[in-house]
């Protein structure tokens, strides 16, 4: 497929995977625009994207996470676009760590704002614009919204709730020619992996606070997760689960959940 000259919008994206999904069409000559919570950030990619491909590369400071900045967002991807787009990213979110006998109700709902009444928010208002080209929206999920593990408090609850949101948008808007397409990635290889945000560090391991809760498997290539982003939408996918693998356990998880369970916790430190 020729990217080039494609329209495409990011959430997220002058940060960790997003950037990199915006560096890939970048390279491939089409022209993006992140959703940034934080100017610096915004600028910075900015500066640093333009740099490389034949593709351009802008920024807008939006809170997602608010109705009206939302809109204000998206009347400007409008006049940026001339109204057009071709893939919409739902790549904005976070996660925490926690027992779930301590995550409170506020926990999971400040969770839920971002990861998944975010997606919906901005969803709704970039269709419009991405039926004018029958376009792709890509949610980034994770390997929690098929199977969870311990320690994640609300994280598995929100990524469950986007894979429910994307087989539906899936179900509606294929007559419309619109792909929906789910990324499930496991833990993403990264240069300075981070330590999220806890709650009672001392009652779970140190482990459970680095990518991936403490599963034992090995960090998926940012690189190879993009090309295969990249390669689904062309495709037309309706789903990416990395390692593939992880695809095996959420089978026996549907076959037999006590058996996913303990595999589970053997694969959790």
């Amino acid at each position: 497929m020729d990217w080039n000259g494609k329209n495409i919008v990011i959430t997220g994206g002058s940060s960790g995977l997003g950037k990199k999904i915006a560096e890939g069409f970048v390279r491939r000559g089409s022209n993006v625009l992140v959703f940034t919570l934080e100017e610096e950030l915004g600028v910075s990619t900015k500066e640093e994207l333009s740099k490389i491909g034949t593709g351009s590369i802008d920024y807008i400071r939006v809170d997602i996470t608010n109705d009206e900045d939302c809109r204000d967002a998206f009347r400007k991807v409008e006049s940026y676009f001339n109204g057009r787009i071709d893939v919409f990213v739902n790549n904005a979110g976070r996660s925490v760590r926690g027992r779930i006998e301590q995550t409170s109700v506020e926990d999971f709902r400040s969770l839920m704002e971002l990861n998944f009444f975010a997606t919906v928010r901005c969803t709704l208002l970039a269709i419009p614009m991405l039926r004018k080209n029958q376009g792709t929206i890509v949610n980034i999920g994770s390997l929690a919204s098929k199977g969870v593990s311990r320690w994640i408090a609300a994280y598995g609850a929100t990524k469950y709730a986007v894979a429910a949101y994307t087989q539906q948008l899936r179900l509606e808007l294929k007559d419309i020619g619109i792909h929906a397409m789910l990324v499930c990635p496991g833990p993403v290889s990264r240069n300075n992996p981070r330590l999220y945000q806890h709650k009672n560090a001392d009652q779970i391991p140190e482990a459970a606070r680095r990518p991936g809760a403490g599963i034992k498997t090995a960090p998926v290539k940012v690189e190879k997760l993009v090309d295969s982003i990249i390669k689904g939408i062309e495709r037309k996918k309706e789903e990416i689960v990395l390692p593939r693998k992880a695809r095996i356990l959420f089978v026996l998880y549907q076959i037999c959940p006590k058996l996913g369970d303990w595999i589970t916790r053997k694969m959790t430190a």
